[in-house]
């Protein structure tokens, strides 16, 4: 039986799990664009990441698992980052990753620590997504839409809006729904996923993949 905690040849990313990693998160930025669609209220676009951060859970926690190799979760956020057409939404998935990265270092699969990231990771995306652009540097973000043709006004309403105490509870919603979106992509893997494969438990009490 290998422990959770050793690094060995099996956890070093092949061609087939740079495959599965690009694959399941291609399903991420589908999810990402579908929700999308909620656009058409000042509201649902300020709490668009509460949408997300409850429904990208599954996804992550069947990366995390299926794919329990160093490098898989920051491909992973690096592709999603790209898929935001947007340098500050890359460069918060791309920290993101990296803490995730670090916090199942010789931990791969384990269940806790992939919710942990998955919370972290929906936080940071919260801001560097909707809260960033549409706040702080909204001037910017204006007149990056006006360039595209697109109106300005439901935009301008979201700007209004988002003062630094209402971000700040969003933020906190987010986190919440990044919590339950990653408990349930947590039950559905140990519903489905760990039949027949026995859970190690390592020495912080964390479940992982065998």
């Amino acid at each position: 039986m290998t422990n959770s905690k050793e690094v060995t040849n099996s956890e070093k990313l092949k061609v087939k799990d740079i495959i599965t990693t690009t694959l399941l998160s291609l399903v991420n930025v589908v999810v990402f664009y579908v929700c999308s669609s909620i656009y058409g209220l000042p509201i649902l676009i300020a709490i668009f990441p509460v949408f997300v951060s409850l429904t990208q859970g599954i996804i992550f926690m069947v990366l995390g698992t299926k794919v329990p190799k160093k490098g898989a979760i920051l491909i992973h956020t690096f592709i999603l980052g790209v898929a935001g057409l947007n340098i500050m939404y890359l460069v918060g998935f791309v920290i993101s990753g990296i803490i995730t990265e670090l916090l199942i270092y010789k931990h791969y699969g384990d269940l806790k620590r992939l919710s942990i990231g998955y919370v972290i990771m929906q936080v940071i995306a919260s801001f560097t997504s909707t809260y960033y652009p549409y706040s702080i540097a909204f001037e910017s973000t204006k007149e990056a839409i006006e360039k595209m043709g697109s109106g300005v006004e439901i935009y301008e309403e979201v700007s209004k809006m988002l003062n630094p105490g209402v971000i700040a509870i969003f933020m906190v919603f987010t986190a919440i729904a990044a919590v339950l979106g990653a408990l349930i992509g947590c039950a559905i893997m140990k519903k489905h996923l760990i039949n027949g494969k026995e859970i190690v438990k390592d020495e912080l009490g964390g479940e992982a993949f065998e």
